[in-house]
């Protein structure tokens, strides 16, 4: 009784027609499916034998093709008695303890298999022509080789679909970008997200090609393969260069006018020295003050466009980081002093001596540190942390940085206006600025000369921002440069 239960129960939860029959041929359960299928009453099924539902045209050759294959599971393509509908059944062997017990069929209407097959081909061709029309060019990598490119890769790239899957994948990145690669396409079983960076691509004609790759990876039957999107940002290089150079050149251009303007201040100022009422000295250094802010701004235009346009060679010193440090806190003592702001250093008891370009290093630091005390509220403390991070520790593989060797750490703390999360990465944009309070001055290009000189020595830096801690910058770079 719980046996015809639990055949009764099962078979029924199924989405297509399912017969048992004993070995003596005759069917003990059918389910409801068959029977909607078949439009046979239970009364013309149970207890008769298997063959019966099968019209007279087919039954014999199926019954032989029975008793040839009946020791092993195979599937036949019949008509049904009474409707004469097209079915696929598929024979299964029922053993217990190497006895055989019956057979179960499954039936499946070969006129659904049909509208399936249609709608599977109707999506596939939908498939193709999206991914054909796509604006990116895209690829599926499996085991380091293109097994599929679309017509915007062949564009991209200047091969056939056909070359793409013979020729090798790294040949078509250019050699500064490789090392982006190389590891993902070795283990693709280590990408578990999608990963989005820039890399140039080699046209086949030997030109470069700058794009925006996404890579998504993908598992199947245990196999694991890469889609990749390669998008052309040629044209929007070219509109940056054109505006890093339009600033480079107004830059330039007003260098030498308002050096005029201040070398004509400061002669006025000494000639009517003593002779004006206080009032107008405090105008002269209000106009002096505003031309050296001018100045720090056409600065900063010209060292964003040297950076971007890679016409900076850095010249590696080996220094002292906290006397470094020490040094670039002296010289904002009156902004401190003004704001009446306390210094905390939390520097390791030992020394710690890392290789960069003093100029420059010492550029991040300032930069940092006098946003740090603009944002700062009045009466309170900027904390400095220093600390060397040995090969191998989890913060560097978390961000992404060569993990064989030694690092040093500078954290730079200040409890002035939480950033929100969803600004921690734009604000090191080029004149990204977050108008947290009334009077602070800046087009926001500070954090993006950090973030540019930071990447020349091969490090990274990131904001971590909240209630509790208050906000941090933090930089990693590697201790030795060579």
């Amino acid at each position: 009784m719980y046996y015809e239960d639990f055949l009764n129960i099962l078979g029924n939860s199924l989405q297509f027609g399912f017969i048992y029959f004993n070995k003596e041929g005759i069917i003990k359960f059918v389910n409801n499916q068959f029977l909607s299928l078949s439009q046979l009453s239970e009364e013309n099924v149970i207890n008769k034998n298997w063959s019966e539902i099968i019209v007279e045209e087919d039954k014999r050759w199926v019954e032989e093709y029975f008793r040839e294959n009946h020791n092993q599971n195979f599937s036949l393509d019949f008509r049904i008695k009474t409707n004469y509908l097209p079915i696929r059944c598929f024979f299964s062997p029922v053993l217990k303890e190497k006895e055989l017990l019956g057979y179960v069929l499954t039936f499946l209407s070969l006129e659904k298999e049909k509208e399936l097959e249609k709608e599977v081909a109707i999506s596939t061709n939908i498939y193709h022509e999206i991914m054909e029309n796509a604006i990116d060019g895209i690829c599926i990598l499996k085991e380091k080789k293109i097994v599929l490119a679309n017509r915007r890769l062949e564009e991209l790239t200047g091969y056939s679909e056909e070359e793409l899957k013979k020729i090798n994948f790294l040949e078509l990145i250019s050699s500064q970008d490789k090392d982006k690669i190389i590891s993902i396409i070795n283990k693709p079983e280590n990408i578990f997200l999608p990963l989005h960076f820039g890399v140039k691509i080699i046209h086949k004609n030997k030109f470069e090609v700058d794009t925006e790759l996404r890579i998504v990876p993908v598992t199947k039957n245990g196999i694991d393969s890469l889609i990749l999107f390669f998008r052309d940002i040629t044209h929007l290089k070219e509109l940056e260069k054109l505006k890093t150079d339009y600033f480079a050149m107004v830059s330039h251009d007003l260098r030498t006018p308002l050096t005029t303007i201040k070398e004509a201040v400061t002669i006025i100022k000494e000639m009517t020295k003593d002779k004006l009422p206080k009032e107008g000295e405090r105008f002269f250094n209000i106009i002096l003050e505003e031309i050296m802010r001018l100045f720090h701004l056409i600065d900063n235009l010209i060292e964003v466009s040297r950076l971007e346009t890679g016409k900076i060679r850095l010249n590696f010193q080996l220094i002292d980081i906290q006397q470094l440090i020490n040094k670039i806190i002296e010289r904002f003592n009156i902004l401190l002093q003004k704001k009446n702001i306390k210094i905390e250093k939390k520097y390791p008891a030992y020394q710690i001596k890392v290789e960069v370009d003093f100029d420059r290093f010492s550029s991040v630091i300032s930069n940092l540190l006098d946003n740090a005390i603009k944002y700062s509220p009045e009466n309170d403390k900027i904390t400095f942390l220093l600390q060397r991070i040995e090969p191998n520790s989890s913060i560097l593989k978390e961000k992404k940085v060569n993990s064989n060797l030694s690092y040093l750490l500078i954290g730079i703390n200040n409890r002035g206006p939480i950033i929100p999360k969803e600004y921690q990465e734009k604000i090191f944009e080029k004149f990204e600025k977050i108008e947290f309070k009334p009077g602070v001055k800046g087009i926001g290009l500070g954090l993006t000369i950090v973030k540019n000189i930071i990447k020349l020595h091969k490090g990274e830096t990131w904001v971590e921002s909240n209630e509790e801690k208050g906000t941090t910058f933090y930089i990693l770079i590697p201790l030795n440069q060579k």
